[in-house]
């Protein structure tokens, strides 16, 4: 809401996103943790960064709530931490609620990028089409509010589920209990969000080439 100087006035949740976010390798660590369970070794690698600098800023993160430790291994005489963003908690409607458009936005743009990142990944490496079995849909519908509410919560409850079962496999990794053969990296995107009138014009002839 504005203040007497014209300015906005940021909630207790834009502050402490802003905290979270304020620091290119912290705002990077958390979207990587938010889409799966990673170590700082692992981190620093993706992000080309040092070890150190990672370490520091995953633990303001635990800090600030925003991630939590799931598991430990021994690696070289040290032993490796596992840590996964905690999304599903100060993510949650009521939460998100309270930010404001420009923190909102941003949270969004890091989630995006990281998104398209992992689609640029998997198709520069072939891996997009290996699997006959993998997923990807596209649809668009007109919407009343009762409508977008019910698809909402629907997208909720299967964001909830697929992490639960990408908890249940790490833990059987970890365990080394692997079941069903093989295992892999797999990533998952929910997105559901406002469109202008007439987007997309090509949804017709993708939803054909997708499909």
């Amino acid at each position: 809401m504005p203040t007497r100087l014209g300015k906005a006035e940021s909630s207790e949740a834009d502050q402490t996103l802003a905290k979270a976010l304020n620091h290119p390798i912290r705002a990077e660590a958390l979207t990587i943790l938010n889409a799966r369970v990673a170590s700082p070794t692992e981190i620093a690698k993706e992000l080309d960064v040092p070890l150190g600098n990672v370490n520091y800023h995953i633990e303001q993160l635990v800090k600030f709530g925003c991630v939590e430790l799931v598991r430990t291994r021994p690696r070289r005489g040290a032993t490796e931490h596992f840590y996964r963003g905690v999304a599903q908690k100060y993510m949650s409607d009521a939460f998100w609620e309270k930010l404001s458009h420009p923190v909102r936005n941003s949270v969004t743009w890091q989630a995006v990028r990281v998104l398209f990142g992992a689609v640029r990944d998997s198709l520069a490496y072939g891996l997009f089409d290996k699997r006959k079995d993998r997923h990807i849909s596209i649809v668009t519908y007109e919407l009343d509010g009762q409508g977008w509410t019910e698809a909402k919560q629907l997208y909720k409850e299967t964001l909830e589920r697929t992490m639960e079962i990408g908890a249940a496999a790490s833990g059987r990794i970890a365990e080394g209990q692997r079941r069903g053969g093989k295992g892999l990296r797999a990533s998952f995107g929910l997105v559901a969000f406002e469109s202008p009138d007439g987007s997309p014009a090509d949804h017709e002839l993708l939803s054909k080439r997708i499909d």
